[in-house]
């Protein structure tokens, strides 16, 4: 995002927040038993001003309201990366299904299908096939 305008670096900023926020809700929620729940701070703004809030002084809601709501939401999938340089290495991303609603008394919710793709040319243990 090319920051050329003060409206851009607000939106890049606040973006860039959404994305960190999320990260650490979501790897808090596949740290589970150790972890056991996950909040984050500063849900408002008390008066006006820059801050890290999810909603400002004048009620508008932030980016990462919407974030840190689809990070909490009951059944999801989080690929973890621990590095964010991926180029010219071989990765293993690690991928989690979270449930926590248990409402669903171990049944999946209507219309959620969990499929598994797998590259042959990508095994689990790193190595490739050649």
């Amino acid at each position: 995002m090319p920051f050329t305008s003060l409206e851009s670096i607000i939106l890049g900023s606040q973006l860039a927040q959404s994305e960190g926020v999320r990260h650490t809700l979501e790897r808090a929620r596949t740290m589970w038993p150790e972890t056991t729940g996950a909040l984050y701070y500063k849900l408002n703004d008390n008066y006006p001003g820059l801050s890290w809030s999810s909603v400002d002084y004048q009620g508008a809601i932030k980016p990462l309201h919407y974030f840190a709501r689809r990070a909490f939401t009951p059944t999801t999938t989080v690929l973890m990366f621990d590095t964010t340089n991926l180029s010219n290495q071989n990765v293993t991303l690690p991928y989690f299904l979270l449930n926590d609603n248990t409402a669903l008394n171990g049944k999946p919710p209507d219309g959620m299908r969990v499929r598994h793709h797998h590259h042959a040319d990508c095994p689990q243990d790193g190595t490739k096939n050649s």
